[in-house]
């Protein structure tokens, strides 16, 4: 404001008269129209305003005077400007890099958590208790799909956006031992100290982290590249400025970070792959997978598994899983339904039709998120939605049992529009769509306890071009205490679970969860599948397909040997068909007969999430066995 020229010089009364408060106000608002186009006036209270009627008109009019030539100068200032307005404006209008849009969801995150982190430590100081439930800060990659620049990205940067994100998220463990060794000597020899709750330390630890990933786990990315940009990200956070010397900290970080992993020369195995360079090897060996997992979740796999189907459920749950799509039916024979598969496949790009039905989408549409998804072709003719391969299967596999009952090998089939079902917790809808799309009965009962997943729902099954009420009846409200008009034959019931099956997808399963949270949901999902058994099913064979997408015993295979003692007499296992889900038929355990699909496991000639799915069907009325004292 240097340059700015006073034009008015006002002082208010002293005893407060109204007088000499009605010139100011009239010359303000006037001076504010006539400098309209210079905006940095400098208004300086210096004198008294007149009183009289030639004081004020002398005074307005040489404050007239004084904005008019300051308009001109402005005016004239302008004029020289706007040769050069071009490049500023494409400057202002420039978009962000994939980097800094990355950088932002990690930062925003980060400050979610630790600002309800803060709420939670003030309330304790102060005893007090907390008036609602905290609310679950969003995940790094509900964070992304928000942002506009990442929805209006060119699908190759918006890819590369997605994963850099979730290499972080998968990754975050060693990442974090990692770059602890190198600050702790940096900051060692600098004296350097940095205020951990600080938001430019979030800033710090996001950029670095981002940087690292880069240089450690993802390929085709040039190292010069990554630190430069990285580091340029730091000069790019809206409303967090970062001092330079953190700057140049992060700089010097991810260099040191670079020249360890260059030293040594890779070596070739005798297929002429690359194996690590000894300096990566050393920093694998430094913070090895493990990291990345809550130990109590590594033990019990190590435990239930064994320790080499351990390794394989993390080391896959470290690669970014395939995008599956389900092609809605289109009536006619299978021969029919097959080419229209293939014709899709040929559409989306080049997919890949597996023996079930499910369409492995190409690498260049996978991982693109909600945006990328919504370009793919025939998304909104509601051909097909988005469902993991693995997690299609219950569906077949109830769909079976009831059409073509076991006890009945040889009698005609089922006619499945004489047959009620219902999906319990069916949001976001892939199942329920299943069912809808199977013929059974009109209307299809769904029931969801949250009316926000309700919305969702809903706007995923009306693209696909069902409606309510007259294909599906969509009930909001506690599972538990639901209770139809008649009983039904068949329920697909997905419970809430730990998810650790879809690690690969949501990394934050693998560090989020904990040994507590897990009990609780055994008491949950006990609980929705009594109330189904003994609420919903008809006592002639109502069917029950138990699902889960944990890779955790006590919450599958367990929960079902629970269910088979309580209602003993009244229920039983039945064995899944083989014929009924084409793929996974190695994933059928030979003696009990339900399915068992592990992410990475080599029974499969594909890579999908992890599933237990259970048939159990009602033989008679409920009579259930005393519990016995634990």
């Amino acid at each position: 404001h240097n340059n700015c020229s006073p034009l008015l010089a006002i002082e208010l009364r002293p005893k407060g008269t109204m007088s000499g408060l009605r010139s100011p106000l009239v010359l303000f608002l006037l001076l504010t129209v006539l400098q309209a186009f210079s905006l940095s006036t400098a208004f300086t209270l210096v004198g008294r305003c007149a009183t009289n009627g030639v004081g004020k008109t002398a005074l307005l009019a040489k404050g007239a005077e004084s904005a008019s030539s300051d308009l001109a100068r402005s005016s004239s200032s302008t004029s020289a400007a706007n040769k050069d307005e071009p490049s500023k404006s494409k400057s202002a209008n420039e978009r962000p890099s994939p980097r800094t849009v990355a950088a932002l969801a990690l930062i925003q995150t980060d400050m979610a958590v630790l600002k309800g982190s803060s709420r939670r430590r003030n309330r304790n100081k102060n005893n007090q208790k907390p008036t609602s439930r905290p609310r679950k800060p969003k995940l790094p990659l509900a964070t992304l799909e928000t942002n506009v620049h990442y929805l209006t990205m060119d699908p190759r940067d918006r890819a590369f956006c997605r994963l850099l994100v979730t290499t972080v998220e998968r990754r975050r463990g060693q990442l974090v031992k990692i770059l602890d060794s190198l600050k702790r000597k940096k900051t060692t020899a600098n004296k350097t100290t940095f205020n951990p709750l600080s938001k430019q330390n979030i800033v710090t630890e996001a950029v670095l982290q981002l940087g690292a990933a880069q240089l450690l786990f993802i390929d085709n990315v040039k190292p010069y590249a990554a630190i430069k940009e990285t580091v340029d990200v730091m000069r790019q956070i809206p409303k967090t400025p970062v001092a330079e010397p953190r700057v140049k900290f992060v700089n010097a970080i991810l260099r040191q970070l670079d020249r360890n992993l260059k030293k040594g020369e890779k070596n070739h195995d005798d297929e002429g792959n690359d194996s690590p360079t000894p300096g990566l090897q050393a920093m694998l060996d430094l913070a090895p997978p493990q990291e990345n997992i809550s130990p109590w979740l590594y033990k019990a796999w190590s435990t239930q598994w064994g320790d080499e189907m351990a390794r394989e459920l993390l080391d896959a749950a470290m690669k970014q899983a395939p995008t599956y799509i389900s092609v809605k039916a289109s009536g006619g024979p299978p021969e029919q339904q097959l080419q229209r598969r293939e014709e899709i496949c040929e559409a989306v790009g080049g997919g890949r039709l597996l023996p079930h039905g499910s369409i492995a989408l190409p690498t260049k549409r996978s991982g693109g998120g909600v945006g990328q998804v919504k370009q793919i072709p025939l998304f909104e003719d509601g051909v097909w939605w988005v469902q993991d391969a693995s997690a299609a299967v219950p569906a077949l596999a109830l769909y079976d049992a009831l059409v073509n009952p076991p006890t009945a090998a040889e009698a005609t089939p089922i006619d499945p529009s004489s047959l009620h079902v219902a999906d319990i917790c069916a949001s976001p809808g892939g199942k329920s769509a299943q069912l809808l799309d199977m013929g059974f009965a009109r209307p299809v009962s769904l029931v969801e306890s949250s009316e926000f997943r309700c919305k969702r729902l809903r706007s995923n099954l009306e693209r696909l071009g069902y409606t309510s009420p007259e294909d599906y009846v969509l009930h909001v409200v506690d599972a538990k205490e639901w209770k139809p008009e008649d009983l039904l034959d068949g329920i697909l019931l997905d419970v809430p679970c730990s998810a650790t099956g879809t690690a690969s997808k949501r990394p934050d399963v693998l560090y989020g969860r904990t040994e507590e949270s897990v009990t609780e949901l055994m008491q949950l999902q006990r609980s929705l599948a009594e109330a189904s058994i003994e609420n919903c099913l008809k006592d002639d064979g109502g069917m029950l397909a138990y699902v889960t997408c944990s890779t955790l015993q006590q919450e599958s295979e367990d929960q079902i040997q629970y269910l088979l003692q309580k209602y003993h007499g009244s229920l039983e296992l039945v064995k899944i068909n083989p014929n009924a889900v084409p793929g996974f038929e190695n994933a059928i355990t030979e003696q009990e007969g339900w399915l068992r699909i592990m992410p990475g496991c080599t029974k499969l000639s594909f890579s999908c999430d992890g599933f237990f799915v259970a048939l159990l069907k009602k033989t008679g009325p409920i009579t259930t066995t005393p519990k016995k004292d634990e």
